[in-house]
């Protein structure tokens, strides 16, 4: 099951990014951005039984929210999706969090935090009415990141690493679309945005195992 699974997801992905490729957006796309996403989504809701799992599935539930938000044009379709992935990444820390003590971070992420900072600097005076709302997702995702990399240094296993690339990996996507969205549009934005976005919540599920 988990190997068809994981081709169903590996042609569904690649079929899409496919299709990103041929420019404007054919209306295959619109039905394998959300099937990625959803075959992803039952990667995890097979995954051992685990008290992070309910929290991971959850979170992807809001994160394909979020992909059918994000295919319709306008503020108001670009906030729906930023709110549901906002609290797909509070549900992302619940999952790095569970049955672990209250702690810091490790000392590296200092330097995720001025990556955040340069980031939240460069876009604020670009994104006009929604400052705002873009730099609290900002740091709920640097809070994410920062959830995961706790959980590794406290756990120290190829699980809790799972986790972390899956966090860096989602903060990649983001700044993609972020640069793309605010600072500077490219036509080949979209295969890197959802190359990593994917990418990332493999990762997640992967970190179930």
């Amino acid at each position: 099951m988990n190997l068809l699974l994981n081709s169903a997801i590996a042609l569904s992905a690649g079929a899409a990014l496919q299709a990103v490729r041929a420019g404007e957006h054919p209306r295959r796309f619109y039905l394998l951005k959300p099937l990625t996403t959803a075959l992803i989504l039952a990667s995890a809701a097979l995954a051992p039984p685990r008290p992070a799992r309910g929290w991971v599935v959850g979170g992807l539930v809001l994160s394909l929210i979020g992909d059918i938000c994000l295919m319709f044009p306008g503020n108001r379709a670009f906030l729906g999706g930023l709110g549901s992935f906002l609290a797909a990444h509070l549900a992302f820390i619940a999952a790095f969090s569970v049955g672990l003590p209250p702690g810091l971070p490790p000392l590296w992420t200092v330097g995720l935090g001025c990556y955040a900072l340069a980031m939240l600097t460069l876009l604020w005076p670009r994104t006009g009415r929604l400052r705002i709302p873009v730099a609290i997702y900002g740091l709920v995702l640097f809070a994410m990141a920062l959830a995961a990399a706790r959980a590794h240094h406290l756990l120290g296993t190829p699980a809790s690493l799972w986790g972390v690339a899956g966090a860096l990996t989602f903060i990649a996507s983001d700044s993609a679309l972020a640069a793309n969205r605010f600072l500077r549009p490219h036509r080949r934005a979209q295969l890197v945005i959802l190359g990593t976005y994917w990418m990332a919540l493999a990762c997640l599920v992967k970190s179930l195992h």
